[in-house]
């Protein structure tokens, strides 16, 4: 996939907010300020979209780390957010390995999974978050409860722009097979039952296990 310069299209998406602004400053009545309040609003959700595409891209230089400190990160970021929603969120680690990783693309991998099970989990939720050794791999699973995947989608689950929850950009999935995949030369998979939840299972290759 080819991508073009940031600058090339950022500069396009900062004009067309800059006459969004522009209008709004001008506008003579309520209903033109409505107009001009959705050009800016799409173009910061473009903006948004060209960003999460040049994160996924870009990815920042491999370092050698363990991937529990990582998880444990990821999982505080949220713990506020779940405790407002009263969703348990739990880490069971059965073992941590180092790996060699871009670290805050994983970080927001695993981010972008976990905020989809918050949005979509309705009352009494969980989030489970376990790591095992299997031969050369770790693994991590990220299970909830939010009602699983619907049907129609789960084979292209991973697509860009295919499931969008409210105010995200849509890349959120893919992103995450990317990074795996891709960029960590790992494996990304998930079991869902409906009515019921999803588990997500990522492998990745360890350097040492420990």
């Amino acid at each position: 996939m080819c991508l073009p310069r940031s600058s090339n299209t950022k500069n396009p998406l900062s004009v067309i907010r800059g006459l969004g602004e522009l209008g709004k400053l001008t506008a003579d009545n309520l209903e033109q300020t409505g107009y001009f309040d959705k050009v800016i609003k799409q173009a910061d959700k473009m903006n948004n979209m060209v960003l999460e595409l040049l994160n996924i891209f870009k990815p920042e230089d491999h370092v050698v780390k363990s991937v529990v400190p990582i998880i444990e990160d990821v999982l505080n970021t949220y713990e506020h957010t779940c405790k407002l929603k009263s969703i348990a969120l739990s880490l069971l680690m059965n073992g941590d390995a180092v790996i060699m990783v871009s670290e805050k693309l994983f970080k927001r991998a695993l981010e972008n999974i976990i905020m989809n099970s918050i949005q979509n989990i309705k009352e009494n939720g969980f989030i489970k978050v376990m790591t095992q050794l299997s031969g050369g791999s770790i693994e991590i699973i990220i299970e909830d409860n939010a009602g699983g995947i619907p049907e129609d989608i789960r084979d292209n689950l991973f697509e860009p722009f295919l499931f969008r929850r409210n105010g995200g950009t849509g890349l959120g999935l893919f992103m995450a097979y990317h990074t795996i995949v891709n960029t960590h030369k790992g494996k990304i998979w998930f079991e869902t039952n409906t009515g019921r939840g999803t588990a997500f299972f990522i492998s990745l290759p360890v350097l040492e296990a420990h």
